[in-house]
């Protein structure tokens, strides 16, 4: 049986927010298979790295996001489903 995950899931889960069945889905995940555990870890790296003091700098934090995706993909770890991004809104203001 496959167990997917998405983004979201990985993020409530690591923020301590995931509910049991969320929490469930995603143990099962990283059960099934060594490449998601290496995912995985590599994603708590980086959140824990974000959270730490110094790292609310959006270019650091892209950069380090790009960085994890890079090694993904040179892994052929899968990727989670990415939600489409919403048009940014720019203030007009004078």
């Amino acid at each position: 049986m496959a167990h997917t995950v998405s983004w979201q899931d990985l993020v409530d889960y690591l923020a301590g927010e995931a509910s049991e069945a969320v929490q469930r889905r995603v143990e099962q995940w990283l059960e099934a298979d060594a490449q998601h555990r290496a995912l995985f870890r590599s994603l708590q790296q980086l959140w824990e790295a974000a959270g730490a003091a110094g790292n609310e700098d959006p270019a650091w934090l892209e950069a380090q996001w790009q960085a994890l995706l890079k090694k993904m993909r040179t892994r052929g770890l899968p990727l989670p489903e990415m939600p489409a991004r919403k048009a940014e809104r720019r203030c007009r203001c004078s």
